[in-house]
């Protein structure tokens, strides 16, 4: 863990609980989103032929 988010963890602790809660919702969104965007650069990157967005639910669906 850097120092950074050490010092930032350190002064969420200070908070009120329902003050730490929405941080921390907050943060999850964020990696979340992130989690998303790394997904999308690597679905960009890849070999792999794109299919049509239904065909996609399809199959998702069908799993």
């Amino acid at each position: 863990m850097t120092k950074l988010l050490q010092q930032a963890i350190a002064q969420i602790q200070q908070l009120p609980a329902q003050e730490q809660d929405l941080i921390a919702n907050r943060l999850l969104e964020e990696l979340e989103e992130l989690a998303d965007i790394r997904a999308y650069d690597a679905a960009k990157q890849s070999d792999d032929e794109a299919i049509p967005f239904e065909q996609a639910i399809r199959e998702i669906e069908n799993a």
